[in-house]
């Protein structure tokens, strides 16, 4: 290598690339799977939704009330279909 300092030049700046753009590549897989993980739902988010009136004016604490319900199972399936098609 000292016989060609040509080459070594040559292949200390493409070993410099390779770097840079691995970096990059990361960088840009790191922030994929953050924004991945930060939109998934929780359970807690299905807690609260529980916990929300109907915005058909039932009442989720009636006696005779199902907890799953068509409505209720419906508009979980609703909110994850937002989730899924319009990611944040």
């Amino acid at each position: 290598m000292k016989r060609l300092p040509s080459l070594q030049t040559d292949i200390a700046t493409a070993a410099n690339d390779a770097l840079e753009r691995f970096r990059d590549e990361s960088r840009k897989t790191v922030l994929r799977l953050v924004e991945t993980e930060s939109s998934y739902l929780t359970v807690e988010f299905f807690r609260k939704l529980q916990m929300e009136p109907e915005k058909n004016g039932e009442n989720p604490t009636a006696p005779n009330n199902d907890r799953y319900t068509d409505n209720h199972l419906t508009r979980i399936g609703n909110t994850c279909i937002v989730f899924t098609i319009h990611p944040s």
